[in-house]
């Protein structure tokens, strides 16, 4: 006997003009997994048509661990007026969605269908998305639930396929330091952020949301003098060995 589809998995709003072509957002669903779908149009009297004929498909995953490039950057854990947040970084090339990724542990978020993060741009949730709009100047992504700990605690930040694509356990950082701390930040983009040792105190008690890490911005200020102290000491090294290779040279020609 034939079998009506009666558990709906996802619907797409009705949208204009009719498009014969349709993309699916991440999550929606499954790989492995057999789904059909259906289609039915709305006249402009507001009447709607039989649904189509159903076809028949079983999707295949092309990308193994899909957003395994983003990195929890900065975390504003212990604030004092208990506004909170979490920033993703996205230090590769290429923008990355994030339809129906989830932190789980620690937090409770789930991300949109339209979520997505530009190439080389910054996410950041937020526990007050009002007070935190007035206290940064811009709206955050999303309100989680939940509250960070000020003991430190594990992040998990999973995928639309329920893989991990990045964790971080904050509860690992040492004790005197998390006194000290009221943001911490990844000191490289590169490095990896379940290492304690890769984390630092915010310059800010305020944190730096949505913008380089205060680490970074000190790191690349004072470069340029890192290399001008380096490059004026090669010069004169240099200097003094033109000057002391030519007086051995006046003093040998002199007495031949």
């Amino acid at each position: 006997p034939k079998i009506y589809e009666i558990a709906t998995i996802w619907k797409a709003e009705f949208a204009a003009p009719f498009s014969a072509t349709l993309s699916l957002p991440l999550g929606a669903v499954q790989p492995h997994q057999n789904y059909r779908i259906r289609v039915r149009v709305q006249d402009t009297s507001g009447y709607y048509s039989h649904w189509s004929e159903a076809i028949e498909f079983v999707p295949t995953k092309v990308v193994t661990n899909y957003g395994a490039a983003l990195v929890i950057n900065e975390l504003l854990f212990q604030s004092k007026d208990d506004v909170e947040f979490i920033e993703i970084h996205n230090p590769s090339v290429n923008a990355i969605h994030l339809a129906h990724f989830k932190f789980r542990a620690g937090i409770s978020f789930e991300f949109p269908e339209n979520a997505v993060i530009a190439a080389g741009g910054y996410c950041v949730l937020t526990n007050k998305p009002s007070f935190f709009q007035q206290k940064y100047g811009f709206e955050a992504a999303g309100a989680y639930e939940g509250k960070l700990s000020n003991k430190g605690e594990k992040l998990l930040l999973y995928n639309a396929f329920d893989e991990l694509v990045d964790s971080v356990d904050y509860s690992a950082y040492g004790d005197d330091e998390m006194k000290e701390c009221t943001a911490l930040e990844l000191v490289s983009t590169n490095s990896d952020n379940a290492l304690a040792a890769n984390w630092t105190c915010a310059a800010t008690v305020q944190g730096t949301p949505g913008q380089v890490n205060s680490v970074f911005l000190e790191t690349s200020y004072d470069a340029p003098i890192y290399w001008a102290v380096f490059f004026s000491l090669l010069l004169g090294l240099v200097g003094y060995g033109i000057w002391k290779k030519g007086l051995f040279q006046g003093y040998d020609t002199k007495h031949i």
